[in-house]
């Protein structure tokens, strides 16, 4: 069970570099994808306990946690692929 999660998908599947959905509407002001959604954020919120305020040394600091995530999504990310996939 991971803390939190974010992405977007890519715009291109070509080799090299290429921007997420959210990155490209953010530079362009163009939808790639139409109506489908444009990137997600996920938190859990069953497992872990979530400070706010002054977060204490057994709370993890929501808006932090919130604000990584976020830049995930708008396209601060990398991947690795060897040669074969």
């Amino acid at each position: 069970d991971s803390l939190a999660s974010a992405g977007s998908p890519y715009v291109s599947n070509l080799p090299g570099f290429f921007r997420t959905v959210v990155q490209h509407k953010l530079l362009t002001g163009r939808d790639a994808n139409g109506s489908k959604v444009d990137g997600t954020i996920s938190g859990n919120f069953k497992d872990y306990s979530w400070g706010l305020d002054d977060v204490s040394d057994e709370e993890y600091d929501f808006a932090g946690t919130a604000i990584h995530e976020l830049m995930h999504a708008f396209g601060f990310l990398s991947s690795l692929e060897g040669p074969e996939g």
